[in-house]
């Protein structure tokens, strides 16, 4: 593999990363969210089944 096909694959590996980075940042997000839905769901229904 010569210099130049090298630095490209490099390159696109590090373009990958960032993507990989980014949907990381998305899914920790939407986690996040999710949780504060089930927090909010659970105060919204009546303590009625207090064991």
């Amino acid at each position: 593999m010569d210099l130049e096909k090298l630095t490209q694959a490099l390159s696109n590996l590090d373009k990958k990363i960032e993507e990989l980075d980014q949907q990381i940042i998305n899914i920790r997000i939407e986690i996040h969210n999710l949780f504060w839905d089930l927090v909010n769901l659970r105060k919204k229904i009546p303590e009625q089944k207090k064991r």
